[in-house]
């Protein structure tokens, strides 16, 4: 019995961390850990996963979104802007593979 209570525990635990918040300083192998481990779940479970990972993609890329944004309102010296070009890329990748992710994750089933 203490092993099947043991068991239970642990799958509950399991669960339970599926569902936590996702840092966004690790959104992208968080989501993908989750991901990963998915078809370990019931349907109703895994369509609550899939939903916090999409939500966490979308509020990370309006951030992403909203700083480009207030970017693009910046004035930028001649001289910086070859350098301000370049750093600004990073922020379009970033959108970029934000919005690929959900894309794709809306893709599954």
């Amino acid at each position: 019995m203490l092993v099947l209570g043991m068991a239970f525990k642990s799958t509950l635990g399991f669960f339970n961390e599926m569902l936590e918040p996702i840092p966004e300083a690790t959104l992208e192998v968080t989501s993908l850990a989750r991901l990963h481990f998915m078809g370990l779940l019931p349907s109703e479970t895994r369509s609550r996963v899939k939903t916090k990972i999409l939500e966490a993609i979308d509020a990370s890329l309006s951030g992403l979104i909203a700083k480009q944004h207030e970017l693009s309102q910046l004035r930028i010296p001649a001289e910086y802007l070859p350098i301000f070009n370049y750093q600004v890329k990073t922020l379009e990748y970033g959108i970029m593979s934000h919005t690929a992710a959900l894309e794709w994750l809306k893709s599954l089933v």
